[in-house]
């Protein structure tokens, strides 16, 4: 848990310089810049090690990562869903 929340602080971070006007590319960005799923990572590890008795446990950890992604996402969303378009009130009521 503690490295995806270090994940997540430096792609903000990152994500921060590249966006700094666009709050919504943010949030994309945080989303698909770290979340990994077990979908994509499954079939990679197998591919990867195919035939290696110790598959199983090099799955181990895609499979402890997913569902902390979720998680997280669950709390982080609406919040920046929230953010995210405040944004884009402050840009529209910026314009003449």
């Amino acid at each position: 848990g503690v490295l995806l929340v270090v994940f997540k602080a430096l792609a903000w971070g990152y994500l921060g310089l590249l966006f700094p006007a666009n709050h919504g590319l943010r949030v994309m960005g945080l989303f698909g810049c770290v979340h990994k799923t077990v979908a994509m990572g499954i079939p990679l590890l197998e591919a990867m090690f195919s035939g290696n008795p110790n598959l199983g446990m090099y799955c181990l950890p895609l499979l402890v990562w997913h569902p902390a992604q979720l998680v997280m996402g669950t709390y982080l969303a609406p919040r920046l869903k929230q953010w995210a378009r405040s944004n884009e009130t402050d840009q529209t009521a910026g314009r003449p």
